[in-house]
């Protein structure tokens, strides 16, 4: 079973970022051997289904860089919840009002799946880690 994907990307000439993910959950079922370990967050969540959970973690840049804007899901009723596990300079943004969210460990965000967002990668840190929950 693979666990860990390794992601490159650039965006509009920026300088690639490189992140590596972990998937919990995905087209309908368990999609690790460790999943059970966030049953107890999808319960304070209130979750009734999930949709796709994983763990991202965005290594250091060099000079702050924002990833594409996207939204998680097209789902006009899911909702996203963004868990930082580590403290670090970058944060997540949101297109619509500009609002930045800093990464701070054991911080929860939650939000409309639809609202477009980004990440800022973090300067001070090696790597920055987030658990990202999509869901009903």
């Amino acid at each position: 079973k693979k666990i860990y994907k390794k992601y490159r990307t650039t965006h509009n000439g920026k300088p690639d970022i490189t992140w590596f993910s972990h998937s919990f959950y995905d087209d309908n079922c368990p999609t690790s051997d460790v999943y059970e370990l966030i049953l107890p967050i999808l319960d304070k969540l209130n979750c009734r289904s999930p949709i796709n959970i994983r763990a991202n973690l965005v290594l250091k840049t060099y000079e702050h860089i924002i990833t594409n804007w996207h939204t998680d899901t097209n789902y006009n009723d899911a909702k996203t919840s963004i868990l930082y596990i580590n403290d670090c300079n970058g944060a997540t943004i949101f297109k619509n009002n500009d609002n930045r969210v800093t990464s701070e460990s054991n911080k929860m965000l939650t939000f409309e799946s639809l609202n477009e967002h980004a990440t800022l990668t973090q300067t001070d840190k090696e790597e920055r880690i987030v658990i990202n929950f999509n869901y009903f």
